[in-house]
């Protein structure tokens, strides 16, 4: 049963696309075919409501109008009865409005509140309350659920190198590349940065989700291609399961987040479980923190150093210098404890930047005293390769009124080869400047010799781990001398660490090191302490205690 058109105005006409002399006469569902927006499904006219029931009936959301062309308009609508004075139906009318535009805000206001703008993927907010519905669920099934937190690993250096464009484009790769690996019923959702949310809703066993979690990292080893250039990304997980280690969206989340920071810290690129132990040593993290905040706006840091002995001469020709922290509140706090924490958190940059500041005023000093000693100063990779490096050291440098040949920047090994073109870039850079390059801890990573014989490598630093194993590992002791011989023909300095014996110093000396470092000629020192021995000499008789002598 369907009402025949009497009447249609000129919206109706342009909505419909029939004019009202086509609609004259013609059934009401045959020009005005009315859907389910999401669903298609075909719904019925108001107006036959009417004409069974005899009231007034109204649109359910989502309604749209399909027209002539098979154009589609979201409307709202509703139709009434008309009667006459007797009370007897006599017709229908049917008012309807189009909701297009007023969808589409609203569509858009929803996307802003619960999207990320540059991914389309669920926001923190979204990812929130798709877990809040779905915990009820798992409980009352006994189903399992995995929150996984994943952090590109070492993201900030694509941005910093490639720009912040070509990073949008790479995140944007990275999403639909993990999307495409989750179930449907499954939520891939990006919080901010390099970091995202996973939630595994078909699951059996913390076995089932190691495999997902793997099957998720290994998709990273095919490199993305962005900007012209293959890239290639590792990443880091941290997984919590419902209800094992929380029942609620807060506490899975932030255990995930816990188990997260563990994986960096053993490395990355691999995936970790949260355990109950690590939410007391996450407390502790925080506080120290938050002290390490504090004590870098109060100035509670300060350095020692560490002479390191020229062995031709046994005269004092550089100094190391070694971050201490003093804490009103906890005493002397380990750099064992705290340069760790500074690194994940990145409070490594201002604590690098104080210790720069603190060993060139230092430097300053000495130099006007007539002590012209080098000073070596540890950087992190982060800070090395960080956008603006070159131009802070050179702006503290003249802001502190000392020449660049006063600074020696060490480096360890390892760094050399994380990113070999970015890394040389910065290496060669300052050299130009006149700032001395260090490789430290040298001898314990992957990194090619030929490196030393192409870049401008003003020393090498032998690690503590082959000079206390120079008379019990052959091949440690030849590394040793090769790295020695190395320094002679392609002109760097040799310095060997962590010489704590005569055995290992009168090794070092006979086959010509270069300087000697360590606990046999002197322990870290305040500058106080370190001065006296700016004008005297070390020495080391055979059969002799070790002694400072006046030159």
């Amino acid at each position: 049963m369907s009402g025949k058109i009497t009447i249609i105005n000129q919206l109706a006409e342009r909505l419909t696309g029939y004019s009202a002399e086509e609609a004259l006469g013609c059934p009401v569902d045959e020009i005005f075919r009315i859907v389910n927006e999401k669903s298609g499904e075909r719904l019925e006219v108001p107006i036959d409501k009417v004409l069974k029931n005899d009231i007034v009936v109204g649109l359910a959301n989502h309604t749209a109008l399909i027209s002539r062309d098979g154009h589609i308009t979201s409307i709202s609508d509703s139709a009434a009865p008309i009667h006459s004075k007797d009370g007897l139906l006599t017709g229908e009318i049917m008012v309807f409005q189009e909701n297009t535009e007023r969808r589409r805000a609203q569509e858009m206001i929803w996307n802003l509140t619960y999207r990320d703008t540059l991914t389309h993927l669920p926001n923190q907010s979204l990812f929130q309350d798709r877990m809040a519905t779905l915990l009820p669920w798992a409980r009352a099934n006994g189903r399992i659920l995995a929150v996984l937190m994943v952090d590109i690993d070492l993201f900030k250096r694509i941005n910093d190198s490639l720009g912040h464009s070509a990073g949008n484009e790479l995140l944007q790769a990275f999403s639909r590349r993990f999307s495409g690996l989750l179930s449907q019923n499954d939520t891939l959702a990006r919080i901010g940065g390099d970091e995202f949310l996973v939630m595994l809703t078909e699951l059996r066993g913390a076995k089932e989700v190691a495999a997902d979690c793997d099957r998720l990292l290994k998709s990273l080893d095919s490199p993305f291609e962005v900007a012209g250039q293959e890239i290639s990304l590792t990443a880091s997980m941290g997984i919590a399961l419902f209800p094992l280690d929380g029942e609620s969206p807060d506490e899975l989340v932030k255990n995930a987040d816990i188990a997260l920071n563990r994986a960096k810290d053993a490395g990355r690129n691999r995936f970790v479980f949260f355990e109950e132990a690590m939410s007391s040593a996450s407390l502790r993290d925080l506080q120290l923190e938050q002290a390490l905040k504090q004590a870098l706006l109060r100035g509670e840091f300060f350095l020692e150093f560490q002479p390191q002995i020229e062995t031709r001469s046994g005269k004092i020709a550089g100094a190391e210098a070694l971050v201490r922290w003093d804490s009103p509140d906890s005493g002397r706090i380990s750099p064992k404890d705290f340069i760790p924490l500074a690194e994940r958190t990145g409070l490594i940059i201002p604590l690098g930047n104080t210790v720069l500041r603190l060993a060139m005023e230092q430097a300053k000093r000495w130099w006007a005293d007539g002590t012209r000693i080098s000073v070596s100063v540890n950087i992190s990779y982060q800070h090395f390769v960080r956008h603006g490096f070159i131009e802070e050291i050179l702006s503290l440098l003249h802001k502190v009124g000392v020449p660049p040949e006063v600074l020696f920047l060490e480096i360890t090994e390892s760094m050399m080869i994380k990113d070999s073109e970015l890394f040389f870039s910065v290496v060669e850079e300052l050299h130009r400047q006149g700032i001395r390059i260090s490789i430290d801890d040298f001898g314990t990573g992957a990194t090619a010799l030929s490196y030393l014989t192409t870049y401008p490598i003003a020393e090498v630093k032998i690690d503590r781990s082959l000079v206390t194993n120079l008379f019990s590992d052959l091949k440690r002791s030849e590394l040793v001398r090769t790295i020695i011989g190395l320094g002679k023909r392609l002109d760097f300095t040799t310095t060997a660490e962590g010489v704590e014996s005569a055995e290992e110093w009168n090794y070092l000396v006979k086959h010509r090191v270069d300087r000697i470092q360590g606990f046999f000629a002197s322990r870290p020192l305040p500058p106080k302490a370190l001065e006296p021995l700016f004008g005297k000499r070390f020495t080391y008789p055979d059969g002799e205690r070790p002694t400072w002598i006046e030159d």
